[in-house]
């Protein structure tokens, strides 16, 4: 039951980005901040990648925004995640709510991969 409500929230949520246009810049804005947020949390400690995310995502919401997101989860995400982002990136432009709707799901799914390469234990190479 849990899951439906989140579920339902989530896509009121998004289909709002969509029927409001312009005026929900604001609320996009945040979004982007929270998504660069989440992107430089993959890289802690690396400040020099934090400054190129931020400097290409906090500008303004252009046309391409949705390439730019595009383009930084290819650089955290595992090689065969590729195939799916090329094709991804061949039909965008979206609908903006569409669009972080799926990339919100996609950004989850490589933060768990990294959260398990992180915690998962170191392994031995053998010198043959």
């Amino acid at each position: 039951m849990e899951e439906q409500i989140k579920e339902q929230f989530h896509k009121a949520f998004f289909d709002l980005l969509d029927k409001e246009g312009p005026e929900s810049y604001d609320h996009l804005r945040s979004l982007m901040n929270e998504i660069a947020d989440t992107l430089c949390g993959f890289v802690p400690t690396r400040t020099d990648i934090h400054a190129k995310i931020r400097e290409e995502l906090g500008g303004e919401i252009g046309w391409d925004v949705q390439q730019k997101l595009l383009g930084w989860i290819e650089v955290f995400q595992a090689p065969i995640y590729d195939q799916v982002t090329s094709e991804w990136k061949k039909i965008c432009p979206e609908p903006i709510g569409q669009f972080l709707k799926k990339y919100y799901a996609h950004m989850e799914k490589v933060n768990r991969q990294i959260q398990d390469h992180k915690n998962s234990p170191p392994t031995l190479r053998t010198g043959r």
